[in-house]
């Protein structure tokens, strides 16, 4: 991966943390992860797992300003000793992805429509967290970031291995990923421990911004920036 495409990537969503927006914020949200037993790998949607998953839900602007229920995300997020599952749908409005797809490993997602989670394990060492990407077309792209100071460097030579399923439900106006993430390439939790995380989603075409980018727990940054762990929610590890 070249440092052309490093520097590109975060120059477009990758702006000082430094410049969030000053004043009050809303709290930060909390999410649960629910105990699977077993689990295959990358489950589809159908899969009866899915029904004990507590869903997480957004459709507004990073910066938790205008809502776009057009495109609303819902995440079903899932544990188990093994892999933590995340299955994402997400409405559209129109689609924008490479053709064809090139589902080797940390393609540049981000330039056109694809849903993203980043996972900080440790609260106290929040410049160190987990960045995973995944397009409509089942692209993918999973880094370690280290964020001093918004000072941003991206190790994706990293590879979780993890496995995804993607497909296009072109009648309904959605598209869904479903993810298996070997969990001991993050952290092991037990019931009870609570990582920082934040959900994002990027639509629309690369050449005409603005684009749509949406935030679970919103950045409250001027310019859209995913790169602000001090506002990444909790994700807490339930039975």
């Amino acid at each position: 991966m070249s440092n052309a495409f490093i520097s590109r990537r975060h120059a477009i969503l990758g702006s000082s943390a430094l410049g969030a927006a000053r004043g009050a914020n809303p709290p930060l949200p909390t999410c649960y992860c629910r105990r699977v037993r077993g689990g295959a790998e990358a489950m589809p949607p159908s899969h009866q797992a899915w029904k004990s998953a507590t869903p997480v839900r957004y459709d507004r602007d990073w910066n938790g300003g205008a809502r776009h229920p057009e495109q609303a995300t819902t995440v079903l997020p899932l544990w188990n000793e093994r892999f933590l599952y995340l299955l994402f749908d997400c409405r559209y409005q129109s689609l924008h992805m490479a053709e064809p797809p090139n589902l080797a490993t940390d393609q540049p997602i981000y330039e056109r429509d694809c849903a993203e989670f980043f996972a900080a394990p440790d609260a106290g060492q929040l410049r160190n967290y987990r960045e995973f990407e995944f397009a409509p077309n089942g692209e993918w792209f999973d880094a370690r970031i280290h964020n001093p100071g918004g000072r941003i460097q991206v190790d994706v030579e990293w590879n979780t291995g993890m496995k995804v399923l993607a497909a296009i439900e072109k009648e309904k106006k959605r598209w869904w990923a479903s993810v298996a993430i070997p969990i001991d390439q993050i952290a092991v939790p037990k019931a009870g421990d609570r990582w920082r995380v934040n959900f994002y989603r990027i639509e629309g075409p690369p050449e005409h911004e603005p684009r749509t980018y949406m935030a679970w727990s919103p950045t409250m940054t001027p310019q859209p920036n995913f790169h602000v762990p001090e506002r990444f929610g909790w994700m807490e590890f339930a039975r």
